[in-house]
């Protein structure tokens, strides 16, 4: 009988081996991510597929572990990707630690097809020598040499199992193994908890206090061919906390959205909305993120989703949310953030009927004309695209480190956002008359230090014109004759300086 348990357990468990037996297990029952390298036909891909041992259990002397479940392809329905649940992860549904034999066994369950199998992994095997159980295919160990991982020397050992090739090392268990149809893996990076490995927070959102990030939202109506609501989306950080164990930011954010008026849309029209605080914090042991916001962008508990790791929300019986490989160069519609590593999406179950029963399958959308959710993260900036019913993507960001300030993007489309009061950002620096019909004059409390420039924007963000004011200039013009009565923006950017934001109302 098996008996199945958590993984605080499980290291209970560990105890039961023996010093060799700890030293060459193929995976780590810690809850460490593992991550191998895809290969087709012996070629490298960038592609690193992810996978850990999330639960422990015993089967009279044997110690178990279990993979953590996954998604497969299914077959499409036209151009549709399909996806089902898979009881077997890329090397089976569990490891098998048999006491008695000291061998290790991948167990791999049926599915769609494939019978069940098992594979040994007799890893004190003596080079030369083979190794025959009561089940399974032949193994002979080829080889016993040391090689250089991770710049210190190891041992490793070579199986020839059947027609397939393991190799496993003493300290950092199985470094290559075979995959269906020509693919292989290859140990990508030595296993380590999560908070340290491809989804370490530090590497997902790098970022420091006034740090900016610029998301574009497009909201199309029904049929997707008229835009409804386009949105311009600032955040700045204002705080960075990190602690041995977490990763807290604090963001100030706002927004403005402008409504077409198209049919089927909201009257046309500009709304500011108010700026607001969001709060992202992160485990740096688990990966996981707690986000507290409602209209800002940030991680969310997905990104720690291992390649095809699925999870569902509680008490959700038609929704899970599912993980991707991690793959650098995969391609972002974000001019900001052209590459995303990591891909999250949210699947919809679905029942296609067979020939005898209904297969239940997962689909990308949840109903005809509708988008699931997918979330595309870059190395440092965080979320760079969120496609749903709505496309967000990041335009615009301005970071700095320890090589200096880096800009992608226009910010002009952000520039009525987060300003603050004008008492805060503009001591001593008048506009007068303030209403005026024809001309208003800007007077500063000091000579310009370096040439500097005024833009008078329309209270909706566009830009009208732009003039210089040479180094030395304490005062200048701002000519708004002609020009439709309203609320303008007179803003005012010099090197060195936050930007000096003050409204001017015009008048016929």
């Amino acid at each position: 009988m098996l008996y199945r348990y958590l993984l605080p357990l499980a290291l209970l468990l560990t105890g039961a081996f023996s010093a060799a037996g700890q030293n060459w297990r193929p995976f780590r029952p810690n809850g460490d991510v593992h991550a191998f390298t895809l290969s087709r036909n012996a070629v490298a891909t960038d592609t690193v597929l992810t996978f850990r041992l999330d639960s422990a259990g015993v089967r009279g002397t044997d110690s178990v572990y279990f993979f953590n479940r996954i998604m497969r392809p299914a077959a499409k329905l036209g151009t549709e990707e399909r996806w089902r649940k898979s009881p077997n992860n890329q090397f089976g549904a569990r490891l098998r630690y048999e006491a008695a034999a000291k061998v290790y066994w991948l167990e791999w369950a049926a599915e769609a097809g494939a019978p069940a199998r098992s594979v040994p992994l007799p890893v004190f095997l003596k080079a030369g020598t083979t190794f025959t159980g009561s089940y399974g295919p032949i193994v002979t160990a080829l080889s016993r040499t040391m090689r250089v991982l991770e710049g210190q020397p190891d041992s490793v050992v070579t199986l020839r199992v059947g027609a397939e090739t393991y190799e496993v090392s003493k300290s950092h268990g199985l470094i290559t193994g075979p995959m269906p149809k020509g693919a292989g893996l290859t140990l990508a990076r030595l296993p380590a908890a999560a908070g340290l490995s491809y989804y370490n927070p530090l590497l997902l959102l790098d970022l420091q206090p006034g740090d900016e990030l610029g998301y574009y939202i497009e909201r199309l109506a029904f049929g997707g061919s008229l835009i409804c609501e386009a949105t311009n989306l600032l955040q700045r950080v204002v705080s960075r906390q990190q602690t041995p164990d977490s990763l807290i930011y604090v963001v100030r954010y706002q927004s403005r959205t402008r409504t077409s008026g198209a049919p089927g849309c909201s009257p046309a029209g500009t709304t500011f909305q108010p700026a607001a605080t969001a709060r992202f914090a992160a485990s740096l042991r688990t990966g996981q993120w707690q986000s507290k916001f409602s209209g800002a962008v940030g991680p969310s508990a997905d990104a720690q989703l291992l390649a095809y790791e699925w999870t569902a929300w509680a008490g959700a019986t038609t929704v899970a949310r599912m993980g991707h490989p991690v793959v650098a160069s995969r391609r972002s519609p974000s001019a900001c953030g052209p590459r995303a590593a990591l891909r999250t999406q949210s699947l919809y179950r679905m029942r296609i009927r067979g020939e005898a029963t209904y297969e239940e399958t997962y689909s990308t959308y949840p109903f005809i004309d509708a988008f699931g959710r997918e979330e595309l993260l870059n190395f440092g900036l965080g979320v760079v695209t969120i496609a749903q019913d709505y496309q967000t993507k990041l335009v615009y960001y301005r970071r700095t480190s320890s090589a200096g300030t880096t800009t992608c993007g226009i910010r002009e489309p952000f520039d009525l956002l987060l300003a603050a009061s004008d008492k805060a950002v503009a001591a001593g620096v008048r506009l007068y008359p303030n209403p005026t019909a024809t001309t208003a004059t800007l007077e500063l409390p000091a000579p310009t230090a370096a040439t500097a420039r005024l833009i008078l924007l329309h209270v909706t963000g566009r830009t009208i014109r732009t003039q210089r004011l040479p180094a030395g200039a304490m005062r200048t013009e701002v000519n708004v004759a002609g020009l439709p009565a309203g609320l303008y923006l007179v803003r005012l950017e010099q090197p060195g300086s936050l930007p000096v934001l003050l409204r001017l109302q015009h008048v016929n």
